[in-house]
């Protein structure tokens, strides 16, 4: 047996605290950590499958708790599905913290009395739908666009340089003066490509470190306690 200390504390600005210790015996207790990056479609999920078995004992404690509690209208949400109760889909807006076998074992759906009661999985979605791989995927596009504006130009100029060189012997005054004019426009837009090119690139790296943060800012960080009875005899 493991005597597990547990410390409730609800305390009210300018009014009262209500504080509970317990100490709880349990036969065995697991942790499970999971994560759930967010996905475009806003399905991401993970679970816990591999629940003790029901002859291992019930189970008297359950905490489940994350890093974060979203609310819907654009922050998503993550939803919780306790099996074998009627906690199915619903929004994780707080932790959640059940003490005692017998309320857990009351939570069984009267269709459910094959499993005696017992969670047989817990699964979570993390809603969030991130925006920022759109706006990294415009600028990628961008940089492809002004790459391709590059080397058109680049072309061009080759093609001045070829015609300046073709006058090179020419007595032809005009001609060369024209030649050269439009080498020079040729170059200009070169640079101002190769300028297009290098703040289309930053703002890639931007957008990368944009997704990055979005990834990481509505990341579920889900801990899990469950703490077993001991076994009936």
């Amino acid at each position: 047996m493991t005597t597990l200390k547990v410390q409730l504390s609800i305390q009210v600005p300018s009014g009262p605290t209500v504080q509970s210790t317990r100490t709880v015996e349990v036969d065995k207790y697991e942790t499970f950590d999971l994560s759930i990056p967010p996905n475009s479609a806003g399905t991401a999920a993970a679970g816990i499958d591999r629940m003790p078995k029901p002859e291992e004992g019930p189970i008297k404690l359950l905490l489940i708790q994350s890093n974060i509690y979203p609310k819907g209208e654009g922050t998503g949400e993550i939803k919780l599905t306790v099996e074998a109760t009627p906690i199915l889909d619903k929004p994780l807006h707080e932790p959640l913290f059940l003490l005692g076998p017998e309320v857990i074992a009351s939570l069984r759906e009267s269709n459910n009395d094959d499993n005696n009661g017992e969670i047989s999985k817990i699964s979570f979605v993390n809603t969030y739908q991130p925006t920022e791989p759109d706006n990294k995927k415009q600028a990628e596009d961008k940089v492809i666009e002004v790459n391709n504006t590059l080397v058109e130009a680049k072309n061009v100029k080759k093609q001045k340089e070829e015609a300046v060189q073709a006058l090179k012997d020419s007595q032809d005054v005009g001609a060369k003066a024209t030649a050269e004019e439009e080498l020079k426009a040729a170059n200009a837009e070169v640079t101002t490509a190769e300028e297009e090119l290098k703040a289309a690139n930053a703002e890639v790296t931007k957008a990368i470190a944009a997704v990055e943060k979005e990834i990481a800012d509505h990341t579920a960080q889900l801990s899990i306690f469950i703490g077993r009875d001991a076994p009936a005899d």
